[in-house]
C-alpha cells in the first residue's frame, strides 16, 4: 500500500509511515486512493512548467533564426558586393519583346545627308598602263674550282708472321721390365724372408719400384682404396688378405727383412727422382 500523505509505498502491514512518519492506521484503501490523488495533482503542477519550458526554447530558436538571417542580410551580402550578390541569388524581371525600346545607337535616325555615289569611269577614260618587265634573272656565280687533294699513301701491306709449328711433346718411353709378372711377384714375396741387394733392385723400374714396395704393405694386410693399379695387381693374388686401411698399423706387422728393405727401395726410389 501507499502513505496517503507522501505516496511513498509501504508494506501493507505497517501502522506508521517509513518516510513522513505518518499514521497508517485506517483504511488501507483509503491511504492508497489519497497517494494516488496526491501524485496525480504532483503531476499536473509540473505539466504546466514544461509546457512554458518548450515554449521558452521554440521562441529563443526562432529569434536567433532571425538574428542570423539580419545579419547576412544587412552585414555578410554588403561586403561581398551589394547588388551584384542579390543580382546572382535573385531572379532577374526582363521587360517584354514589345515594351523594349529600341536601341538608340542602331535605330537613331541622323540629319547627316548620304553621300552621293561616286559613278563608275567609263572604259576610255581608264588610263592603260604598260605592263610590267619580267625580272631579269640572276645567274648564279660560278663555283671556284675544287682543289684536289692527293690521295693518301698506301699503306704497306702486313708482313706475314711466320707460323711456329710445335713440336710434339715426345711421349717417355716406359723402362724395360727386369722381371716378368710371375718374376715379380716371386721377388716381392722373397722381401719378408731375406734381404735385397742394392743391384738388383736399381734394375727395375718405376713400375716395379712400386709393385715391391706396397707388396711389403700388403703382405702384412693393408688394404688398398685409392690407387685404382694397385688395386689391380694385389687382388688378383691368392696370398693377398687385407685387414686395415691403415699403413702404420700394416708397417707395425713388418719383420726385420721387411724394414730394411723398405729403406732400400724408397732410398732407389729418390736416386731415379722418383719420390
Amino acid at each position: 500500500m501507499y502513505c496517503y500523505n507522501c505516496g511513498k509505498q509501504v508494506p501493507d502491514d505497517s501502522t506508521f509511515c517509513a518516510f513522513c512518519g505518518s499514521g497508517l492506521s485506517g483504511n488501507a484503501a483509503e491511504g492508497e486512493t489519497a497517494a494516488r490523488e496526491g501524485q496525480k495533482a504532483d503531476m499536473k503542477n509540473k505539466a504546466p512548467h514544461r509546457t512554458t519550458r518548450k515554449r521558452a526554447v521554440i521562441i529563443g530558436a526562432a529569434v536567433f533564426l532571425l538574428a542570423l538571417a539580419a545579419l547576412i542580410v544587412f552585414v555578410v551580402l554588403p561586403a561581398l558586393g551589394g547588388k551584384g550578390v542579390l543580382a546572382g541569388i535573385l531572379p532577374i524581371q526582363t521587360a517584354d519583346a514589345g515594351d523594349t525600346a529600341p536601341n538608340d545607337e542602331i535605330f537613331a535616325e541622323t540629319d547627316e545627308p548620304e553621300a552621293a555615289a561616286t559613278p563608275a569611269p567609263l572604259a576610255s577614260e581608264i588610263p592603260v598602263t604598260a605592263p610590267p618587265a619580267p625580272p631579269t634573272p640572276t645567274l648564279p656565280a660560278p663555283a671556284a674550282p675544287a682543289i684536289a687533294l692527293p690521295a693518301p699513301p698506301t699503306p704497306p701491306p702486313p708482313t706475314p708472321t711466320p707460323l711456329i709449328t710445335p713440336e710434339p711433346t715426345p711421349t717417355p718411353t716406359p723402362a724395360p721390365r727386369y722381371f716378368s709378372d710371375a718374376g715379380l711377384e716371386n721377388f716381392l714375396l722373397e722381401g719378408s724372408g731375406r734381404y735385397y741387394d742394392y743391384s738388383e733392385i736399381v734394375l727395375l723400374n718405376a713400375y716395379e719400384l712400386s709393385i715391391v714396395r706396397n707388396g711389403l704393405y700388403a703382405m702384412s694386410g693393408l688394404q688398398f682404396v685409392s690407387n685404382r693399379t694397385l688395386i689391380d695387381y694385389f687382388y688378383q693374388r691368392s696370398w693377398y688378405y687385407p685387414d686395415t686401411t691403415s699403413a702404420e698399423t700394416a708397417k707395425s706387422r713388418f719383420n726385420q727383412y721387411q724394414n730394411v728393405n723398405l729403406e732400400l727401395i724408397t732410398d732407389v726410389e729418390r736416386e731415379k727422382g722418383l719420390r
